[in-house]
């Protein structure tokens, strides 16, 4: 089990003096409880007959779910770096960059920049039936043959699909979205009518799932503070002979006006889209800071918010998370039209809740 392992470190750590790592795992260790506790909490309203030996037992959490703590405590990490570079803050950013050394350890093994780009090359090949081979060009450096090209994405048309498919089984919060993409889109274009424009926060892998929009002229922007997977998509979209889909560098916390603090600074002036999303990102929001997420909702310049939570755990089991998730949201929304006077500050969003089987999502109309 993960978490014997991680208790066996801490413990290693503390006879040795390894103070820092010591804290680090303590602190790991201390949101594992809580989300224990949380669970067992969900348990013992929907089995009040539960003994308290089985509640015990049903609340700890399997190693998957031990991962997705770690993965969260990492990302909150990642968000504090950004944060603390713009407030010219390096030792606390190194502190954090120092954490994530000794988390990572916990996480399995991380595909590389290359690896995701040869595996990804891979799936072209397999569907083509050809190898891709790099061409030296005429100034020495490496580039792709244009006939060569042109011929793959002649016979890509139509099965990028599966060329993308194994890349995004290596994200867990977008794999969880896999059995559900041909719904889900539909659904929300169905709310939000044909975007020509999209933003997509916090992307991850989720800009590789554009392959079941059905957009073919949307511009689509994705944005995250992760500089490798960032060039990973727009290498693997060039591959894949997309032009209307680009990463960038930057984050939703940032204030935009701030540009010239550093590249990390999310879109210029923050240009407007029909559609944004915030796909299960507001979890994480909420954890650094209270009612962050509706605040952002409330500054972002679009006709439509998209936003997301998951419904099950990376165990499969659904545990009550979906009713948890549409209660909160929906608090959170209420707060947002009233202050503590009760006066209304604004005008009513147009919400609509819309349920999946791995994932919940809210199509907010501004």
């Amino acid at each position: 089990m993960l978490k014997q392992q991680i208790q066996q470190d801490s413990n290693e750590a503390l006879k040795t003096g390894e103070q820092f790592k010591l804290g680090v795992l303590r602190m790991l260790l201390a949101a594992i409880t809580t989300k224990e506790k949380e669970k067992r909490y969900k348990i013992s309203k929907e089995k009040p007959e539960a003994k308290e030996q089985e509640l015990v037992k049903e609340s700890e959490l399997t190693d998957d779910q031990i991962i997705e703590v770690i993965s969260s405590e990492i990302k909150k990490r990642k968000d504090a770096i950004v944060l603390y570079e713009k407030g010219n803050r390096p030792e606390l950013a190194d502190k954090e960059k120092k954490e994530i050394e000794v988390l990572q350890k916990y996480l399995p093994e991380q595909l590389s920049d290359d690896e995701l780009m040869k595996l990804i090359k891979e799936s072209i090949e397999k569907v083509v039936g050809k190898e891709i081979h790099p061409v030296k060009s005429a100034e020495g450096g490496v580039s792709q043959d244009a006939k060569q090209f042109n011929r793959v994405n002649a016979e890509l048309r139509g099965n990028e699909k599966e060329v993308v498919l194994p890349i995004l089984s290596l994200q867990s919060s977008v794999k969880e979205r896999i059995p559900i993409l041909g719904d889900f889109y539909k659904k929300i274009f169905e709310v939000t009518g044909v975007p020509d424009s999209i933003i997509d926060y916090a992307c991850g892998l989720n800009p590789l799932t554009y392959f079941w929009m059905n957009l073919p002229m949307v511009q689509y922007k994705a944005f995250d503070i992760d500089e490798e997977e960032v060039d990973f998509l727009n290498a693997a979209f060039k591959l894949l002979g997309v032009k209307n889909v680009a990463a960038h560098l930057g984050d939703v916390l940032c204030d935009p006006a701030k540009r010239s603090q550093g590249p990390l600074s999310g879109p210029t002036n923050l240009e407007s889209a029909d559609v944004v999303f915030l796909l299960k990102l507001l979890p994480c929001l909420e954890h650094q800071k209270k009612n962050s997420g509706i605040e952002i909702i409330k500054k972002l310049k679009c006709k439509f918010v998209v936003v997301s939570f998951p419904v099950k755990s990376l165990g499969g089991k659904k545990e009550g998370m979906a009713d948890f998730y549409s209660n909160n949201f929906k608090k959170m929304v209420e707060s947002a039209y009233t202050e503590s006077s009760g006066e209304t500050k604004m005008e009513r969003w147009e919400v609509k809740e819309l349920l999946f089987d791995t994932e919940l999502v809210f199509v907010i109309k501004k």
